[in-house]
């Protein structure tokens, strides 16, 4: 999102999104107090959603324990990547994108010894195809689209 006032389209939009993969309904959501969350429209959408809109006091980052958790993990692990391989701080997306999807595929105690991955979509994911974060790497570019210099 470039903007805090796309929230409720990407709510939208991930709301379904969930119910469609998962056969699943969101039935509670946490939010701090930002007006993003708090508008009538949003609000709309929860209450005729059946979705508990539970709003955290203002100045209490403790009421966001758990993400706030794993976004320091998050945070941590994109760090010790890019300092381990001396990785210029634009590349600071891929290394995010890289630390979300090995949570992902990472057990954790909370899920029983399942993954994320495979409490979501009910298969074990796969890890033989992981290469070490930095690796050098070359882009295979199709013999049909390949030009001449």
């Amino acid at each position: 999102m470039a903007k805090k006032g796309e929230v409720f389209g990407v709510f939208k939009k991930f709301r379904l999104l969930v119910q469609n993969e998962s056969g699943e309904v969101i039935s509670r959501l946490r939010t701090n107090g930002g007006g993003e969350y708090t508008s009538t429209e949003f609000n709309d959408i929860c209450s005729s959603n059946g979705i508990n809109h539970e709003v955290t006091a203002p100045y209490t980052p403790q009421h966001n324990g758990i993400s706030k958790r794993k976004n320091r993990t998050l945070v941590n692990m994109i760090r010790s990547m890019q300092k381990q391989k001396q990785m210029p701080h634009y590349l600071w997306g891929e290394a995010a994108a890289t630390a979300a999807y090995l949570i992902n595929r990472s057990l954790t105690k909370k899920l029983q010894d399942k993954t994320p991955e495979e409490a979501w979509c009910g298969v074990k994911p796969s890890v033989q195809h992981l290469k070490i974060f930095g690796s050098l790497c070359f882009k295979h570019v199709l013999d049909q689209l390949r030009k001449t210099r």
